[in-house]
């Protein structure tokens, strides 16, 4: 937990550094963490079944496959609102036939500008 005092002091200028583990307890009990942590992780998956009859989108871009997702969202996957400034960004895809490496650079571009990322 000092650790995270230490950090919090250089965001948090007003915070008194601790010089003992009796200050650090009582600055530990009295900060939230909203007050260390400036940034939020969020992880999170989803499993869909590829059935005929429809498109299968990824990263808002089309793949050609027989199957494709029934959805219970907008069929953006990978494209969700959360209310944050995006750091970092890791998306891994487990598909047992679709080839996407083809579309791998277009999901990518299409990824990074609708979240207003660097690509």
């Amino acid at each position: 937990m000092l650790s995270l005092i230490f950090a919090a002091r250089n965001s948090l200028s007003s915070v008194p550094l601790a010089t003992n583990a009796v200050e650090a307890e009582a600055q530990k009990s009295s900060m939230t963490p909203a007050k260390l942590l400036q940034f939020c992780v969020g992880q999170g998956f989803d499993l869909h079944q590829l059935e005929s009859g429809y498109r299968l989108i990824i990263g808002v871009i089309n793949i050609p496959h027989d199957r494709g997702c029934e959805a219970h969202s907008d069929d953006v996957w990978l494209m969700h609102e959360s209310g944050y400034e995006l750091g970092n960004l890791d998306a891994t895809l487990i598909l047992q036939r679709t080839k996407v490496s083809p579309h791998k650079e277009a999901i990518w571009a299409n990824s990074c500008e609708l979240l207003g990322a660097d690509p």
